[in-house]
Order: structure tokens, then C-alpha cells, then sequence
């Protein structure tokens, strides 16, 4: 994306994307996340299948640049069948699917965005278990958790050994806000 985002709109799940993607934003040199316009946080993937026509609809009608970043869980589902999800809602309210080009990101943690905050802070974890029943993250372990992120998401970077597929294949969009901001 050529110039920079005067907004961001983002929509996710719950806290615990908010927390990663708010301090993931600090990361990379947002003076004031309170640019971000809109934090929906939905309340579970139907909500944010639901708004994502809506907010998709807002961040191409705005005069402003405007980056949209959502994060949905793909839960059981692969991350293409939760991607796949997103396109039929776009199309359902008459709207083209988002192209590559676009101010538009989408995160799909598979299984779910706890497995993301594991490997990021160094643990092996898979993405067919659960880990949101693991333990309570704290403050810092988001902050350390965006730190790994934005390390691994620069150009020619080594992710670690406990990097998941789903996270790995996410690194070029994380790579794509740094670079909106």
C-alpha cells in the first residue's frame, strides 16, 4: 500500500486479539492507537462473519485512507473455509471479494488465536489443540507475543521453531499494517 492509513477499523473476536493487535500497532511505531476507529470486538466468529459485510462496506466508502483488519478464528474449519466464509458474506451484501490490493486484512488463526499467542511467546503448541484453557496472559506476555510478531513478519526473517502454518502464512499481512502506518 502506497500511503499511509489515517484510520484503522478492527474487527475481531475478543480481548485477546485486541490485546496482540493494539500492541502488535504500538509496535510498530502507531504514536496513538487510539487511530484505530472502530474496535469491535464481536463476541465470536458469527458476529464478526455478520459485521465483516459492514465494515468492509465502511473502509472502501471512507475519503480517508482506511486499513481493516479482522481476525477470526477458524476454530475446526480450515483457514480457507473461514476465509471462504468471509467471501460468501461479501458477496451475499453485494460486495466484490477483497482483492490483494486493497487496505484489507484478514488474520485466520487456526485453531484459534491463543495457539498464535503460544508459539509467539515460545511454546510448542499445534493447531488442532485447544489453548485457551492454558493459562491467563498478562500484559507483558502480549507485549512479547507482539515483539516475536513484528520480528518475525520483517523482510527475510527466520520465524522460530515453534512457529505455526496458519501464523506463518499470516506474516506478509502483519508485514502489510507495519507498512500502512
Amino acid at each position: 500500500m502506497s500511503d499511509q492509513a489515517s484510520k484503522i477499523i478492527l474487527l475481531c473476536e475478543d480481548e485477546s486479539q485486541e490485546r496482540l493487535t493494539r500492541e502488535y500497532l504500538k509496535k510498530c511505531g502507531a504514536k496513538n492507537v487510539e487511530r484505530i476507529l472502530r474496535a469491535e470486538v464481536a463476541g465470536g466468529f458469527t458476529r464478526v462473519l455478520d459485521q465483516f459485510p459492514r465494515e468492509l462496506r465502511a473502509c472502501r466508502s471512507r475519503h480517508a485512507k482506511t486499513l481493516l483488519v479482522v481476525l477470526i478464528d477458524a476454530d475446526q474449519l480450515s483457514v480457507e473455509q473461514r476465509h471462504s466464509q468471509l467471501n460468501e458474506r461479501a458477496k451475499a451484501a453485494e460486495l466484490a471479494e477483497v482483492a490483494s490490493d486493497e487496505p484489507v486484512v484478514i488474520f485466520i488463526p487456526k485453531r484459534n488465536i491463543e495457539t498464535w499467542l503460544e508459539a509467539l511467546l515460545g511454546n510448542q503448541v499445534n493447531e488442532e489443540d485447544v489453548c485457551k484453557k492454558r493459562k491467563k496472559l498478562t500484559k507483558d506476555n502480549f507485549r512479547q507475543a507482539a515483539r516475536t510478531l513484528f520480528d518475525w513478519s520483517r523482510p527475510n526473517a527466520k520465524p522460530g521453531p515453534t512457529i505455526v502454518d496458519s501464523l506463518k502464512k499470516s506474516l506478509p499481512g502483519w508485514k502489510k499494517v507495519s507498512d500502512s502506518l
